[in-house]
């Protein structure tokens, strides 16, 4: 896997924090950055795990500044606002922590490129960016480099600036304890 650091058995603690979702409600956010409302998202991410996180993080890319972090749920038949697209506007590094257990863990992160277009990374200006905002949700029009699995407790951790998606794209399962669900974290890298 080149194209990302994968580091798994990530968080101490796992299992008791993958249970308490169960009951977990996702009521969605507005992100203060695109003013988009997503829904499926919880800021309320316990302390204890975020502080977690961030310890493990600053062991790999120094002291850390944690930027936005949420967990989201993508159940059957949900579609992200846009499925190929970056993080750039968020911080430098994205971070997706796999929550499901084995026996729903479904796909995981594709890193895509444009088929037509030299964009891996990006959009580097107003021609790509409409480019993008015109075929981001066309997956013929994307092709996968690489992919990084699903697997419960695994940090899945990119720059920001190049192009994935969550896959499988239109989510799965039906509840909390089946969906596909993901801890996201963006962070800047202060070392």
């Amino acid at each position: 896997m080149g194209e990302a650091l994968i580091i798994d058995n990530f968080l101490s603690g796992f299992e008791s924090f993958r249970d308490s979702l169960d009951s977990h409600i996702f009521s969605g956010v507005k992100s203060p950055v695109d003013d988009i409302f997503y829904s499926g998202v919880s800021a309320d991410v316990p302390k204890s795990v975020s502080d977690n996180i961030k310890s493990r993080l600053d062991l790999y890319f120094g002291d850390v500044e944690v930027k936005f972090q949420f967990m989201r749920i993508s159940q059957e038949g949900v579609f992200a606002p846009h499925e190929a697209h970056n993080d750039a506007s968020m911080a430098d590094y994205s971070m997706m922590l796999y929550l499901n257990r084995l026996e729903d863990c479904q796909g995981g992160t594709s890193f895509v490129s444009h088929a037509d277009e030299d964009m891996k990374f990006g959009p580097v200006d107003e021609r790509q960016f409409a480019i993008w905002k015109n075929d981001h949700k066309d997956k013929s029009k994307w092709i996968v480099d690489d992919m990084a699995d699903m697997k419960p407790n695994r940090a899945v951790i990119f720059k920001s600036d190049r192009m994935h998606r969550s896959e499988p794209v239109g989510g799965f399962g039906k509840t909390t304890k089946d969906a596909r669900l993901v801890l996201v974290t963006f962070f800047n890298a202060n070392s």
